[in-house]
């Protein structure tokens, strides 16, 4: 759980950038300038480790695929964003693919919204895993099981967010029920550095048919 809050703090203030307010123009405008930031974001990140691809840009939202291609790069760069993540952790995500579904405007809190989504798992786990494993891998992509909500404020100042609950089951030679609910997560931000953040979740289980279980 630890590197999942990571990944999600770090996806969060990802497009987070020095911004005023907004509400004296109108729509589009503000629309403009979000893009321009998001923009301006995305071009820090190819820069430091980071591959943009897939990407599809309209009126009011957008698509892109966020690749976790250099660790070493991006292991500098959690880190300057006060964000800890160890070299080790850094090259265990290498290989994996985000996808990002972004939104201007929707709502009365948001500036930016973001659904994001893994459609790539990282090599050293593609490696490890069994072929049941992959089974399970590939109904979590198919099925966009692990799906994180995040809001960004309209003042560029704070984040919160959630993952989507879930209950399903893997089926395998020993099948494994999962259910997550209540995942939820915030978090202030000030121009350069994450300064606070915080989760919380109701419930965790994972349960297989033989008997195994685990409970948070």
């Amino acid at each position: 759980m630890p590197n999942l809050k990571k990944i999600l703090i770090l996806l969060a203030v990802l497009f987070v950038g020095a911004a005023g307010y907004y509400f004296t123009f109108g729509s589009q405008k503000i629309t403009d300038e979000l893009k321009a930031q998001v923009e301006l974001q995305l071009q820090t990140l190819q820069k430091n480790g980071f591959a943009i691809e897939d990407r599809k840009i309209e009126a009011k939202q957008e698509h892109f695929v966020l690749h976790y291609a250099d660790p070493v790069k991006i292991g500098h760069y959690f880190r300057s964003k006060n964000i800890d993540l160890s070299n080790e952790d850094a090259e265990a995500f290498k290989g994996m693919k985000i996808g990002i579904d972004l939104s201007y405007l929707d709502g009365a809190y948001s500036a930016v919204s973001a659904d994001l989504y893994p459609i790539a798992f990282p090599f050293s786990t593609l490696q490890e895993a069994t072929p049941g494993e992959k089974i399970m891998m590939e109904k979590i992509i198919q099925e966009k099981i692990f799906l994180a909500h995040i809001d960004i404020n309209k003042l560029f100042t704070a984040f919160k967010g959630y993952l989507k609950d879930i209950d399903t089951i893997f089926e395998s030679e020993d099948p494994v029920t999962l259910v997550s609910k209540g995942f939820k997560f915030e978090g202030t931000y000030d121009e350069q550095f994450l300064t606070s953040s915080s989760n919380t979740i109701k419930q965790l289980s994972i349960a297989t048919r033989s008997g195994i279980k685990f409970v948070l």
